[in-house]
């Protein structure tokens, strides 16, 4: 069964830095506003890094400006006094972005930009009508898991996978059309990693990414999408993943140590919305499968012992667990590019990956033909 594009994560902003800069000479990223009645301070957010990168100024009379090195075209965030409308912008470097409009209607401002922000705005009203019908879906199944009637609850969530189903073509059909009218763009290169790399789709990611023209691939994020690429090579189907992390009680373990049996390594945290949520149906495929063969080795990112003991318990998760207690630094989940948590790999009797992210009942079909 294919995995959905729009499942829900919890999702890390990964910096990969080490780059050397595409042009030689050092230009400007410059962004202006002229909004009628607007007063306070405006904040200019990039993510790109490892932190966000927050940069502010006084507005005078509606009339404030930006202006600081940039390398790549890359995309910001202004963010309005009181955080009361969030603008997204794609700016190039020695290219001036100018917002104009009125402090009265914050979300139907006129921003004029190089090219690169005109090709997002194409993007950014074809994504708007994706997540308007990725929202509608979400309700449903919600709805659906209050149902009391449990043929009715099996055909709505039925309707549901089926929606996401389509609405994952409707996405990478969309991403394809403008990979394939833009391939030169660092807007093309930025949709492709935001939705097929930070999920992660790898799959996906890479048949788009060959589309790409050398000036895109040399792009900030066609950059990112290689160093991804490599990254996720550790974790390919085929290959046998190593590390060691300490369990609970402070003791060592080896993902060699489970050698003869078919071992989930799963990624999560307990402040994990997802994954606290996908944790009944890991529980009930060890249940299911542990006598046949099937171990779970879970590894938390969490950072406060504490938090991770208590959910583990109350989740009664009663297999075993390691974490270094990194958080997002967690080493394991750093050399094998966990961007998102839940994220699992499923390894054979020899420590060799055979699948990854399975979740619901992919997770016991899985299994049932492996184990059967």
């Amino acid at each position: 069964m294919k995995k959905s594009v729009f499942k829900q994560g919890c999702m890390l902003a990964v910096a990969l830095i080490g780059y050397t800069a595409v042009t030689a000479q050092q230009k400007n990223l410059k962004v202006t506003g002229n909004i009628t009645g607007l007063t306070g301070k405006v904040y200019l957010a990039n993510y790109t890094g490892e932190k966000p990168v927050l940069d502010s100024v006084i507005i005078n009379n509606g009339i404030f400006a930006f202006e600081k090195p940039l390398q790549d075209a890359d995309f910001f965030v202004l963010q309005f006094p009181g955080d009361r409308a969030r603008l997204s912008l794609f700016t190039e470097p020695g290219v001036t972005t100018a917002v104009t409009g009125s402090s009265d209607s914050l979300n139907h401002l006129r921003v004029a930009g190089g090219p690169a922000q005109k090709q997002y705005e194409q993007w950014k009203n074809v994504w708007g009508t994706i997540t308007a019908t990725a929202g509608t879906l979400y309700r449903k199944s919600d709805a659906a898991e209050k149902e009391k009637d449990t043929t009715v609850k099996a055909q709505m969530k039925a309707e549901v996978k089926e929606g996401f189903a389509a609405l994952d073509q409707t996405l990478y059909l969309a991403v394809d059309s403008f990979v394939k009218a833009h391939p030169a763009s660092p807007v093309s290169a930025y949709i492709i990693y935001e939705r097929f790399v930070g999920y992660p789709y790898p799959e996906n990611a890479a048949k788009q990414y060959a589309q790409l023209s050398p000036a895109a691939k040399a792009s900030l994020y066609g950059r990112k999408i290689e160093e991804s690429r490599k990254i996720d090579a550790r974790t390919a189907i085929g290959v046998k993943p190593q590390f060691t992390q300490p369990d609970t009680l402070g003791k060592l373990v080896k993902v060699s140590d489970f050698k003869g049996k078919y071992v989930l390594i799963d990624f999560w945290a307990s402040w994990c919305g997802p994954c606290r949520k996908e944790n009944p149906n890991v529980v009930a495929a060890y249940k299911k499968y542990h006598d046949k063969g099937f171990e779970i080795l879970s590894v938390s990112l969490d950072d406060k012992k504490e938090a991770w003991l208590n959910a583990v318990h109350k989740d009664g998760l009663t297999w075993t667990h390691v974490s270094d207690l990194k958080g997002w630094k967690n080493e394991a989940a750093t050399a094998f590019g966990v961007k998102s948590v839940p994220t699992s790999l499923l390894l054979d009797k020899n420590g060799v990956v055979v699948a990854r992210n399975l979740r619901g009942e992919e997770l016991h079909t899985t299994l049932e033909k492996l184990l059967k």
